[in-house]
């Protein structure tokens, strides 16, 4: 499965023995990685071919750059240890080595009886090739020399794991991730180096890291916001936008960024509007609440949230005049709210958030500011049989 190491949890992980002489075709895994921050540095762009037994083979040599094979000897664990989220599976860690060129390189996996490795979706543990690397990078005297969030896929979304992770030198003094459930400080190793493991896709947790150096300055770096796609308030699966044109109007929903295989739904209702000037706005304010919306004879874009849980969600399209948008509530609540492509925008809440309490401003080059309370600027769905009487 690309972008990442498909993987099935069945209980504590068992160490893979030799492989036995057989006939039958071993079952294999994909393994790749998403690295989606690298700073100077160079990654493995062959996947790795995981066989049912034994060890992970690193690509072939003829494959991979020299500043990514790692020189033989110079390979060590670093002594960090990092909880997996899930209870009985190995801790992670990384394994740090220089290139043939002299570069740092870094490679993320997990320790069992002092062993590096990772554990396939058949519960067992296996070794890590010692010429596998992640990616490679020139050393930083004046900041990180790897930064990265390493994506490890699986069949459950539950199942996978963002390894946020680097080397960062002995400046290093504090590292801050942020995730949308909250910050957390991670530990430090030597020679700068860390690591923490995010349950779910980086855009799921809407992770960022703060790094600080002795000298006062701070490095930040974005690894789950994306374009239309924002994380869900209460850590489950983040949320993209989709907007199509119908029959003249501009209709805007939202669903999950990523689908479980075979699963249908959740899907919000069509926010549908006419944007008359280049500082209009149409805007839904909602509660979403599970079984509503569905396959309503006559009801287009009506949408179908099926049994997710309730959300508090605010969505629609500005014109392309509208620079901010901004959500306001109770509590001190002030959120911003991305603009995506096309200038469609999305916040969603947690549905104890009453969404007769919330205000959306928008404001416009020029200064210009307009500010709604609930559903505003809507018409009916083209297609809906009562917007053609």
């Amino acid at each position: 499965h690309a972008g990442g190491l498909v993987w099935r949890r069945t209980g504590p992980a068992t160490a893979a023995p030799h492989a036995p002489r057989s006939h039958h075709r071993p079952r294999t895994l994909l393994l790749a990685t998403a690295l989606l921050l690298l700073l100077g540095a160079v990654a493995a762009s062959a996947a790795l071919l995981v066989l049912h037994f034994g060890t992970i083979p690193a690509p072939p040599a003829g494959d991979v750059a020299p500043g990514q094979q790692p020189a033989p000897g110079s390979a060590h664990l670093s002594a960090l240890r990092a909880a997996d989220p899930a209870a009985g599976q190995p801790p992670w860690t990384l394994r740090i080595a220089r290139s043939r060129t002299g570069l740092l390189c870094s490679t993320v996996g997990q320790v069992l009886d002092g062993r590096f490795g990772l554990v396939g979706e058949d519960g067992r543990f296996r070794l890590l090739s010692p010429a596998t690397t992640d990616a490679c990078g020139a050393t930083r005297t004046d900041g990180a020399s790897l930064v990265g969030a390493r994506v490890f896929d699986a069949q459950r979304t539950a199942d996978v794991r963002t390894v946020v992770n680097g080397v960062a030198g002995p400046d290093l003094r504090r590292v801050v991730v942020h995730t949308v459930t909250g910050d957390r400080d991670v530990p430090i190793g030597p020679g700068g180096a860390f690591l923490t493991v995010l349950r779910g896709y980086p855009q799921d947790a809407g992770a960022t890291i703060a790094l600080t150096f002795a000298d006062g300055h701070v490095e930040r770096h974005d690894f789950g916001t994306l374009p239309g796609v924002v994380p869900d308030p209460a850590g489950g699966p983040a949320w993209k936008l989709h907007d199509e044109a119908v029959a003249g109007a501009s209709c805007v929903s939202f669903r999950p960024a990523r689908q479980e295989p075979g699963a249908r739904g959740p899907v919000s209702p069509a926010a549908c509007g006419r944007l008359r000037g280049s500082g209009d706005a149409f805007v839904a304010v909602r509660r979403i609440e599970p079984g509503s919306g569905g396959s309503n004879e006559g009801v287009a874009g009506a949408g179908d949230w099926g049994r997710s849980p309730a959300r508090t969600a605010v969505w629609g399209e500005a014109g392309p005049a509208v620079r901010r948008v901004e959500v306001t509530g109770p509590g001190g609540l002030h959120v911003s709210v991305p603009l995506a492509a096309g200038g469609t925008f999305l916040g969603v809440f947690p549905p104890r958030i009453d969404p007769r309490a919330l205000r959306v401003r928008f404001t416009s080059a020029g200064g210009r500011v307009l500010t709604d309370a609930g559903d505003t600027g809507l018409t009916n769905h083209p297609d809906r049989k009562d917007a053609r009487r």
